[in-house]
């Protein structure tokens, strides 16, 4: 009793993170120093993660956000890993999501051996119409009545999302306009033809003219000769008389007199038959110039209209024809000589 002796106890290597307790069983010895009483840590692996939503939309060009919760949240190792099943669809990184591309994609965030999942769909994003511009050939801001104008409109961005054109016309009595920009004049006015896109119009206005008759002549035949007798009438002079008649041509070998409007284009006009008269069979017209201002004949006749000959005229207009009779006839509408 008294004697003492030191116990020394080496752990190897240095800075070992495990510790090493000694003991001495028999309780008759005493033991210097102080012993270690700090507990092992109980380790916290992930037990789970979540994201704070499932489903995500938005348009090209932008991003969205999302936000991942592991648990615990004193996990030893709370690192969270991203990736996407469609990266040129939607990129993600620190669940910050890119939206590149239509499509959709799956986000994915993971902790440890647990993951999460987001389904984004992307969708294109709208362009706006900016401008919408009307024009026409050349620049042509006037039509006939009866004739058709073709107009076309510009719509700008070149990208817009709704490019689709709708046209409208300010007087459908004066102008219509079809669903392609086809102006089509019906009575002398001015109208205003507008176009709209995505909001956005454009217009342009017109102005319909009254049409003015044209007369073309094709000399088909040379003049009869004189004497001429049919029917058991004679005529001896080729200036026998000129009748002013009303006129409409009715189909390509017939030429009916009445105070009607003609249809357009070319009629063949003489040698019709028995129209006017019971005593003739035939008759030679003489179309001619026309005045625009009261759209009649102006020319006195001449020896060489006694011809065959053909008629242009626009649609819906009456005009007035020289008849030059090469028999006697009795014309409904006054004679002058």
């Amino acid at each position: 009793m008294g004697e003492s002796r030191v116990v020394e106890v080496l752990v190897l290597p240095e800075g070992a993170s495990q510790k090493y307790t000694a003991s001495i069983s028999d309780t008759s010895v005493a033991v210097l120093g102080e012993p270690d009483q700090s507990p092992e840590p109980e380790p916290k692996p992930v037990t789970g993660i979540t994201l704070d939503r499932s489903t995500a939309s938005g348009v090209t060009g932008s991003q969205l956000t999302l936000k991942a919760s592991v648990q615990p949240a004193d996990a030893d190792d709370p690192t969270v890993t991203w990736s996407s099943s469609a990266p040129a669809v939607a990129s993600v990184a620190a669940g910050v999501v890119r939206l590149l591309t239509v499509g959709r994609a799956t986000i994915t965030a993971r902790a440890g051996a647990y993951s999460a999942s987001c389904t984004v769909t992307v969708t294109a994003a709208t362009v706006a119409v900016q401008s919408v511009t009307v024009s026409s050939p050349g620049g042509v801001s006037t039509l006939d009545v009866g004739s058709t104008l073709q107009l076309s409109a510009s719509v700008l961005p070149s990208d817009a999302t709704d490019r689709t054109v709708v046209w409208s016309s300010s007087a459908t009595t004066v102008a219509t306009v079809s669903t392609s920009g086809l102006v089509k004049g019906l009575t002398a006015g001015s109208v205003t033809v507008t176009a709209t896109a995505g909001g956005k119009s454009g217009s342009i206005t017109l102005t319909v003219k009254a049409s003015t008759p044209t007369v073309k002549t094709n000399l088909l035949t040379t003049p009869p000769s004189l004497p001429l007798t049919t029917n058991g009438v004679t005529m001896t002079s080729l200036g026998d008389g000129v009748y002013h008649l009303k006129g409409t041509a009715t189909a390509w070998t017939g030429f009916a007199f009445t105070s009607k409007q003609m249809s357009a284009g070319t009629y063949s006009i003489a040698d019709s038959g028995n129209l006017l008269t019971t005593k003739g069979l035939g008759f030679w017209v003489r179309p001619d110039e026309l005045d625009g201002r009261h759209g009649t004949i102006t020319h006195e006749y001449t020896s060489a209209w006694w011809q065959n000959a053909q008629i242009s005229v626009d649609a819906g207009t009456t005009v007035d024809l020289d008849v030059h009779p090469w028999l006697t006839l009795e014309a409904t509408e006054g004679k002058t000589t």
